[in-house]
C-alpha cells in the first residue's frame, strides 16, 4: 500500500488544465510536446466529461488516474522528473476507444516515442431481450475471449482469432432471465458487461 502511494505522488499532473472549445483542424488529434528536461504537454482536442486520463508503468501499474469533467479540448502539462528510468504509457480512455501513448524516462529527459501512437478499439455489446450482441474493430487481430456467466457460473467461452472485424450474436435461453454477466478480454485488459432481461 505504501508502494502504491508513492508511485501515485512521484507524479506532479495537476499543474495547468484548460478546456477549450475552438474548432481545431482534426478534434481527435492529439499532441505530445516536450517543453523542458522533465515536462511534457499533454493535449487532448476532443475531450468529453467521464472519459479517463491514465498515467501507467509499462507493466500496467497505475501512477495517476483522473476522471475527465468538462467537454472541450485538455492541456496538461506534466511534471515528470520524480519518475525513474524507465517506459510509460499516458493514455486517454474515450466510450469505444483508448488512445495509448508511449514516453520514456532516460537520466531525467523525456522522450515521447510518437512511432509507437495506438488505438484500441473496445469491443461494444448490446443486448436486446435474449439477443446478445458483440462487436469489435481488431486491426492488429489480436484474440478476444469472451466468456458469458448467468449467476454467477459461465455457460459459455470462446476465443475469437485473426479477425480484424468481430460480429457476434448469441441467443441466450428465453427461460433463463436472471442476472448476465459478458467478460470480454483483448490487448491485455478485461472489459464487462452485466445485464437482465
Amino acid at each position: 500500500m505504501k508502494n502504491l502511494i508513492k508511485n501515485v505522488l512521484m507524479i506532479v499532473l495537476v499543474m495547468t488544465t484548460f478546456l477549450n472549445y475552438g474548432n481545431t483542424k482534426n478534434k481527435f488529434e492529439n499532441s505530445f510536446t516536450i517543453i523542458s528536461n522533465t515536462k511534457l504537454k499533454v493535449v487532448f482536442n476532443d475531450v468529453k466529461k467521464g472519459e479517463i486520463l491514465t498515467v501507467k508503468e509499462k507493466n500496467g501499474t497505475i501512477l495517476y488516474s483522473e476522471k475527465i469533467s468538462t467537454d472541450g479540448k485538455l492541456i496538461k502539462i506534466l511534471d515528470l522528473s520524480s519518475l525513474k528510468n524507465g517506459n510509460y504509457i499516458i493514455e486517454l480512455e474515450k466510450d469505444f476507444q483508448i488512445i495509448v501513448n508511449h514516453v520514456t524516462i532516460k537520466n531525467n529527459n523525456v522522450v515521447f516515442n510518437k512511432n509507437k501512437k495506438e488505438v484500441i478499439f473496445k469491443p461494444v455489446v448490446r443486448n436486446e431481450k435474449n439477443l446478445l450482441m458483440v462487436s469489435k474493430i481488431a486491426f492488429d487481430k489480436e484474440p478476444l475471449l469472451l466468456s458469458i456467466y448467468y449467476k454467477g457460473e459461465i455457460i459459455f467461452s470462446e476465443t475469437i482469432e485473426n479477425k480484424e472485424i468481430i460480429n457476434r450474436a448469441y441467443r441466450l435461453e428465453q427461460e433463463l432471465d436472471g442476472p448476465y454477466k459478458v467478460v470480454l478480454y483483448n490487448n491485455n485488459r478485461s472489459y464487462t458487461h452485466n445485464f437482465n432481461y
